[in-house]
């Protein structure tokens, strides 16, 4: 029922087979399902601990755009920042991924402002505009897992690869260039971790290697090398 449940939108108003993150009755939804899952194991599997880490959602991202444009989407991102995501880009100064900290004093690491006024005026803002509001999302999953069954809590990322620009690949994902945005809006989940399915392995493993991120890969090709890789 999509008059109940919305979707998210295109900047040309197309609407997507993606629910939209701005819906409370989405989330509503989303989260009762989530609970009823997560009480089950609480009951089935407290005595055994064989679950022993829970995955939120899976490869979150916007596609075909950078960022739901749908009426509530695009009336919170004409309005400010929010000041606990400035403050914290303020805060971690030179602890910022360098994405994050080249796009904030690009534009003059602004602490308040519109997200146009703020990190600029292009897709990429509309990334990171949308990567608040999944992470805002996930992060009330997030307090449902830890009040149900308290075991680690991730997220993962399909990649940003070949080239291709936010909307192309799953945008505002939990993605290493978004890293500060997810742990600012989601600080309940333990660590954000990527599905490596493309080439470049290494590279791919130091994007999520970070000071304030274990490592951990959910998900990846099978190949004969997986061995030396693991």
């Amino acid at each position: 029922d999509y008059r109940k449940y919305p979707r998210a939108h295109t900047r040309d108003g197309k609407p997507l087979e993606i629910a939209s993150a701005f819906s409370e009755n989405v989330f509503r939804a989303d989260n009762k399902a989530f609970a009823a899952w997560l009480e089950h194991i609480a009951e089935k599997d407290r005595d055994h601990g064989t679950v022993i880490m829970i995955q939120i959602e899976n490869e979150i991202g916007m596609l075909e755009d950078a960022r739901d444009h749908s009426k509530e989407a695009d009336r919170l991102f004409r309005s400010s920042v929010p000041e606990e995501l400035t403050s914290y880009l303020k805060n971690m100064g030179d602890m910022l991924h360098p994405y994050m900290k080249d796009r904030w004093e690009a534009n003059g690491s602004r602490t308040r402002g519109t997200w146009t006024e703020v990190f600029g005026e292009d897709i990429y803002t509309d990334e990171i505009f949308m990567a608040w509001h999944y992470a805002g999302y996930v992060e009330r999953m997030a307090r449902t897992a830890r009040n149900i069954y308290d075991v680690p809590l991730y997220v993962n990322a399909a990649m940003n690869s070949r080239g291709r620009k936010p909307g192309e690949y799953p945008s505002a994902g939990p993605l290493a260039h978004l890293t500060d945005i997810w742990h600012c809006a989601a600080p309940s989940l333990d660590f954000l971790s990527p599905d490596l399915y493309d080439n470049g392995f290494k590279d791919w493993v130091a994007k999520y290697d970070l000071h304030n991120n274990p490592l951990f890969i959910p998900g990846t090709k099978h190949m004969p090398t997986n061995g030396l890789r693991a």
